[in-house]
């Protein structure tokens, strides 16, 4: 027994001294497919070698790559938020393959195992830092705000070297340990610090760009380029001292690079351009329109092959420096309203800005079907086969294909339209601002009932003559003559329904703004299945009549995926490394499912999502904090753990071994003010004394000691 207690005060010692460094990450059963490598903006990429790299930006996020670019897999940073916010990784900069260095706007990083750990070196002495580079293995320079600092012990001590009053320092280069450069803007106009002797002193020069300066490059000791806002751009040949302002690129520059005095490339806000004489003239690449298509940094592998990041997960690279280049992500960045399958392997997405997404392989690889310039707001995809689908918009668009997706043809019907629905190849409806409209002939045309001004946001058929449409403000209807004439029902809410589905003739669900309701006698009467939910539930699709998924989240904050095993009875969050809202479900089969959402996010479980998940079954707000004492315990194999959070945050519960050693992380996500319950399943481990403790915005709240007997 005192070894017990012995091993167990260790254990909150442990804790206490350590559980910020640790590497803990929760376990998914859901994998990305949309957009990848990540649907995180990635701002900082730096290769070792033509094979090895990482990238790194949004949310901490860091990927990697050993194959020279054509895979990327994630590595966990656990870096905590800046002054409770966002936490973007900037720069990063490798010595060799298995040391290297990250920063964010307050913190430095560094891994000396080819990124599978990272630790904080430095923290909460620096703000805004931007740019970080080792020009060997001892010393190290970062800048950013008004400072430069300088390490000269691999980064576990650092000095600074001086503070520029009224200066923003966006970006720099190094020739070597005593030779480099920072530059920015002072008072808002373009300026340079250069030092010769290892930023023991700091000279400004002022290229006579009026604007900010975020980078520069050096061929050699004399050649160097500088590029900003609206495409400005100078070139020096006399080390900085004097600068010559050269043809505008015409749209912001981010990173700037060349591979001789003469060749060179520039990216950033919508163009990808290049210059073989000098910078006198640059040959323009249009990205296209809109923040997705902004790149932020870039790195080459020699003089021909580069790769470049930017705006939500975009990656370009070229191969011939720069005159041409092609996107190797894959997916969209565009929000995805819905997602329809015609089998395991053939599916369909559509979205905003005329998104319109088809794969051939179960959604391995997700290919781009508009070929035309749309930026309609598509709400609602189905394929009654492999060829013959229909898409509608807000506007009032129906657009229908027979060859697959490959071409379109277009119907106007004058009213906002969300939802199709078809019971047979040829007889389907869509619901829409006014009411329900039906086709008898596949879409060819649609007729319908008008019922005012009510916006119907779902529609779901039983068979060929029952079918139920729901919308704004709780509106129901109900038609039992395919839609020849519809009455309304009693829903018993105002909220607004998103979705319907019904699993038999009597039995079905509908989607809220915060919850589901759920009749058992063919809507004649609803009642709450679940309540208090932080966001709207967008969608939601049953297997069979005891197991189904609701999907929703709100935007890039948070996701809900929700899944019963029991008609409802109990409704439990599954787990994933994704923040973003989902609007669309699709089960197919008892395991497969896929979901997509807010920023061409697409997900699959083939597993059913896993057994762990979090139930929030109490509607009052906490008025603390509290991690309760599982029960059964002991326990074996399975217990619930209940806790309870006063205010919203990131919350995250870890599991240990009684040696301290991290386990599993069970929950890792924001979470609002509320009750909860989780289940965990111990089936994997050996009996013996384990640790569950509760952390909120990273501050451990406490730890309870439970055991496991098999």
């Amino acid at each position: 027994m005192k070894n017990e207690i012995k091993n167990y005060i260790f254990f909150i010692f442990f804790l206490i001294l350590h559980i910020l460094c640790q590497n803990s990450f929760s376990q998914s059963n859901w994998i990305l497919q949309s957009p990848l490598p990540t649907s995180n903006t990635l701002f900082s990429v730096n290769f070792i070698n033509q094979y090895t790299g990482y990238a790194g930006g949004v949310a901490g996020k860091m990927i990697k790559t050993t194959n020279g670019g054509i895979s990327w897999f994630n590595i966990p940073t656990n870096i905590q938020p800046y002054n409770g916010g966002s936490y973007f990784i900037m720069s990063i900069s490798f010595v060799d393959l298995d040391t290297g260095y990250a920063l964010t706007y307050d913190k430095i990083i560094k891994t000396t195992n080819a990124g599978n750990n990272w630790f904080t070196i430095d923290s909460g002495n620096y703000t805004y830092l931007r740019y970080i580079k080792f020009t060997d293995d001892n010393i190290g320079y970062a800048g950013g705000g008004n400072k430069i600092i300088k390490t000269t012990n691999c980064g576990y001590n650092w000095v600074t070297q001086t503070t520029f009053a009224n200066t923003l320092i966006k970006s720099g280069y190094f020739i070597n340990s005593l030779t480099g450069y920072f530059t920015g803007s002072f008072y808002g106009s373009g300026m340079i610090l250069k030092t010769i002797n290892g930023g023991i002193n700091w000279t400004q020069y002022f290229p006579g760009i009026g604007v900010l300066l975020n980078t520069i490059y050096f061929v050699d000791d004399y050649t160097g380029f500088v590029a900003g806002e609206g495409g400005q751009n100078a070139r020096t040949t006399n080390g900085g001292i004097n600068w010559v302002i050269l043809s505008g690129i015409g749209s912001q520059v981010n990173y700037i690079k060349f591979i001789n005095p003469n060749t060179g490339i520039a990216v950033g806000k919508y163009k990808f351009s290049k210059t073989t004489n000098s910078g006198d003239n640059w040959i323009f690449q249009i990205l296209g329109d809109g923040n997705e298509n902004q790149l932020y940094w870039g790195d080459f592998l020699d003089t021909n092959n580069s790769y470049f990041v930017g705006y939500m997960g975009l990656i370009i690279k070229t191969t011939n420096c720069g005159t041409n280049y092609i996107i190797t992500s894959s997916g969209t960045y565009k929000n995805l309203h819905s997602i329809h399958f015609v089998n395991s392997n053939l599916g369909y997405a559509t979205g905003g800005d005329g998104a319109i997404l088809r794969t051939n392989n179960g959604g391995f690889n997700w290919i781009s079907l508009n070929r035309t310039t749309a930026y309609n707001e598509f709400q609602s995809i189905f394929f009654v086969d492999s060829l013959n689908g229909l898409i509608c918009d807000w506007d009032g668009e129906v657009w229908k294909t027979i060859d697959g997706g490959l071409n379109w043809t277009v119907n106007y019907y004058g009213m906002g339209l969300f939802s199709i629905y078809f019971v047979n190849n040829l007889t389907g409806y869509i619901a829409g601002n006014g009411g329900v409209i039906k086709t008898t002939n596949g879409g060819i045309n649609f007729v319908g009932q008008n019922v005012g001004s009510i916006e119907f946001y779902s529609v779901y058929f039983n068979n060929a003559n029952t079918g139920y449409s729901g919308g704004r403000y709780g509106n129901l209807m109900k038609t039992t003559n395919g839609g020849d004439n519809w009455i309304f029902l009693n829903s018993g809410t105002t909220q607004t329904i998103n979705s319907l589905y019904f699993v038999n003739i009597n039995t079905g669900y509908a989607a809220l703004c915060n919850g589901i309701l759920k009749t058992t006698n063919a809507g004649n009467n609803w009642f709450l299945n679940l309540s208090n939910l932080p966001d709207c539930i967008r969608d939601i699709k049953f297997i069979n009549e005891n197991t189904g998924y609701a999907v929703g989240g709100q935007e890039e904050n948070y996701t809900t995926i929700l899944r019963t095993t029991n008609a409802g009875n109990n409704w439990y969050q599954q787990n994933t490394d994704i923040n973003r809202g989902l609007f669309s479900v699709y089960p197919i089969g008892n395991d497969t499912v896929y979901t997509a959402g807010w920023f061409g996010t697409i997900l699959k479980t083939t597993n059913g999502g896993g057994t762990i998940g979090i139930n929030n079954y109490q509607q009052n707000i906490p008025e603390d904090f509290n991690l309760y004492q599982n029960y059964p315990n002991p326990f074996n194999q399975f217990t619930i753990i209940n806790y309870q959070c006063s205010i919203s945050g990131n919350v995250r519960i870890n599991i240990y071994d009684i040696s301290g050693k991290l386990i599993q992380t069970l929950v890792n996500r924001k979470q609002n003010p509320g009750s909860y319950e989780i289940k965990f399943n111990g089936v994997n481990l050996p009996s013996g004394i384990y640790f569950y403790s509760l952390f909120i915005n990273g501050i451990m709240i406490n730890t309870k000691k439970f055991v496991l007997l098999k």
